[in-house]
């Protein structure tokens, strides 16, 4: 009997325990989920009132759905711009610089910023964003443009000119307020400074060697644009090159351009593990999941990776193969069963399986125990 009395007592603490655990686990669900809907609806809110011409209820809706989450450019662009416009630089290239750290590939939200700084006088700061753009993506007219604002108000009328002679060669910006001043000066001058340009690596050299150690460094540096010129260039000198082309294809598919990619995974000759993935996701991109699961099984033969097995179940189910999905989804909950776990809860919500309160805080609840024990 005590024997009894003791294993009940434990299974009803263990139980406490649990639906302790559960309860809590849910309410953060719930939490998280009502946080979600109340900043889509202030992003809403605030998209609404500036096409109707009301500012200020835009920038408190804003405001208050930046509160909740400061991690989607758009919103803080928006309210970066009301700040810009009511003449709050200092806010406004701070909320600049977050929208694009937050889409590194919103380059205008970062040059706005570069404008804040050098509306206050931050002559430097300015400077440095505009380089760091340079050096991230591309030249831009626009990009000498500030740099030459910049430097001439520093002082440093030879870097401002020679800057300068680039767009005067290009016959740019002759009306523009911001450089009336440096123009008047240009003008001046007896002899023309040589133009300036920016010059990248990939630029200076024909070697194909050479242009892969560029793309490499480009790539650890996390310059991709760069990267991606590089390998194009590569591309032009050895038209059959599978490093150039598997380079272009990551590159893209990094970026989300896919679709863009098929191209170049298609021309690979000699196919990794990588590129045979990356085939599969070119296909499934374009719906065609045949030919997409071939790619995958061959990039899972050689190199078993979760991941690729996810895409198998989703392709397979596409495919309306349920036997196949089903052999891919036990294969994956051998191999990372958190993973398996949460594939299986994505795949009945996109069914439209309505799930108890009970049952999302069960899902919750395996998902952290697999957390805590560090299963993948």
């Amino acid at each position: 009997m005590k024997l009894l009395k003791y294993t009940l007592l434990f299974i009803s603490l263990l139980l406490l325990l649990l639906f302790g655990f559960m309860g809590y686990s849910y309410d953060q669900y719930q939490d998280e989920q009502s946080r979600v809907r109340s900043y889509h609806a202030l992003a809403f809110e605030g998209y609404s009132a500036i096409a109707h011409g009301q500012k200020q209820q835009a920038q408190e809706a804003y405001e208050k759905a930046v509160a909740l989450y400061d991690k989607e450019s758009s919103t803080l662009t928006a309210l970066a711009d009301i700040y810009q416009e009511a003449g709050d630089m200092k806010r406004a290239g701070e909320l600049y610089t977050k929208a694009y750290h937050a889409k590194p590939d919103e380059t205008t939200a970062y040059y706005n910023a570069a404008l804040c700084d050098y509306a206050q006088g931050a002559y430097r700061e300015s400077i440095a964003k505009i380089l760091h753009l340079v050096d991230q993506h591309k030249k831009d007219s626009a990009y000498y443009k500030l740099l030459v604002a910049n430097y001439f108000k520093l002082g440093e009328n030879a870097k401002a000119f020679g800057y300068l002679a680039l767009l005067d060669a290009e016959g740019r910006y002759r009306d523009n307020a911001l450089l009336k001043p440096v123009w008047e000066a240009y003008d001046a001058l007896d002899s023309k400074p040589t133009p300036t340009p920016f010059v990248f690596a990939y630029e200076q050299t024909d070697d194909p060697q050479g242009l892969k150690k560029i793309i490499d460094r480009y790539i650890q540096e996390g310059k991709d644009l760069k990267a991606l010129a590089t390998a194009r260039k590569l591309l032009m000198l050895e038209p059959t090159s599978d490093y150039a082309h598997l380079a272009i294809a990551t590159l893209l598919a990094n970026h989300k351009a896919l679709k863009s990619a098929l191209p170049h995974l298609l021309k690979v000759q000699h196919h990794t593990a990588k590129s045979w993935v990356l085939l599969g996701g070119a296909y499934q991109k374009q719906k065609v999941y045949d030919k997409a699961l071939s790619a995958y099984e061959k990039g899972l033969a050689l190199s078993r990776e979760p991941d690729t097995l996810r895409a198998m179940v989703v392709c397979a189910l596409k495919l309306r193969d349920g036997k196949r999905a089903f052999e891919y989804l036990n294969q994956l909950e051998e191999m990372a069963p958190r993973l398996a776990h949460k594939l299986r809860y994505a795949l009945e919500i996109n069914a439209k399986i309505k799930h108890t309160p009970w049952q999302t805080a069960w899902y919750l609840l395996v998902d952290r125990l697999y957390e805590i024990g560090g299963v993948k």
